[in-house]
């Protein structure tokens, strides 16, 4: 591991690097803090955006088009849309203080990197007690320990300090008591979210809230489509309330369509999608790829 660490080589958004006969240069993808675009110049030039958002949130700013020959685009959300994302953050707070009025304990399952932050950001325009728990904790430090990947490290600061964190047995207890935690797994599959499952999946006055996509097998979709999840080998009823809110970090179909527009490319080579033919039909008068695993193509 410290032979291979010592020939990494790190670079920040904006820079140029000589490979030969190519440059590449890193651009912002907007996904999460630290997501990176790459643009390679050579003969023609190229764009690999990597997971993409194009949106500005609290957390980030959105990825902007680089005109190129050949793009290189996820397509995770081709042919569906995502609610307006102010109007996501409304209903997500209106249901914490729902929760929160009637006596309940609002568990907000989050992904560390990112999702987290996200949410903590979105919390702060409320006045709830919030206590964090999981990886998301370490995450929050080396973020603001690189400013210069966040919108508003400021923002970030005063969201951060205004949640309890969860260093022992004793303020788990006490989280359990509060209004709301926000803690990993964001799939529900382990971490210190399953302590507070046990909690409360009996208690109709809770609540759990989930803000990102939930994966075929996990514990969160089983709870999405069975009302059940796998507690330490066991399988158990969830009683309380549940509700699913869209924060996703992906650009949803009209998203793509305008980035792909604004790059301008001769070539669009969609990927990580499976509605990829619905995002290529939309973009009519461009040679568009849908390559499969073991096909090879010339650019």
């Amino acid at each position: 591991m410290r032979t291979a660490r010592r020939r990494f080589r790190t670079i920040d958004f904006g820079d140029n690097v000589d490979m030969g006969e190519v440059e590449v240069t890193a651009h912002p993808a907007g996904h999460i803090p630290g997501a990176t675009m790459f643009e390679v110049n050579g003969a023609e030039t190229s764009l690999f955006t990597g997971d993409l958002h194009t949106l500005t949130t609290d957390l980030v700013w959105g990825a902007k088009p680089v005109p190129c020959d050949n793009l290189f685009i996820e397509s995770t959300y081709a042919g569906r849309q995502h609610p307006e994302r102010l109007k996501s953050e409304h209903a997500f707070l209106r249901k914490i203080e729902q929760v929160v009025n009637r006596g309940g304990l609002a568990l907000v399952p989050s992904f560390a990197v990112g999702r987290t932050q996200d949410v903590i950001l979105t919390l702060a325009k409320a006045r709830h007690e919030v206590w964090l728990d999981g990886m998301g904790k370490k995450v929050n430090t080396i973020y603001v320990e690189n400013p210069e990947y966040i919108r508003s490290v400021k923002a970030l600061r005063k969201a951060m300090h205004r949640v309890s964190v969860v260093r022992g047995p004793r303020d788990s207890e006490q989280a359990v008591a509060g209004e709301v935690i926000v803690t990993t797994s964001g799939m529900l599959d382990g971490g210190p979210v399953l302590r507070y499952l046990e909690k409360i999946r009996e208690d109709p006055r809770s609540a759990i809230l989930l803000t990102g996509y939930q994966v075929e097998g996990t514990n969160g979709r089983r709870l999405v489509d069975e009302g059940v999840i796998d507690l330490y080998g066991v399988t158990v009823d969830i009683k309380c309330e549940w509700q699913k809110f869209d924060f996703s970090a992906h650009a949803g179909h009209d998203d793509l369509v305008r980035f792909i527009e604004a790059c301008d490319p001769q070539r669009v080579i969609l990927m990580h999608g499976e509605n990829r033919q619905i995002l290529a039909d939309a973009l009519e008068g461009r040679d568009v790829l849908l390559p499969k695993e073991g096909e090879w193509h010339t650019l």
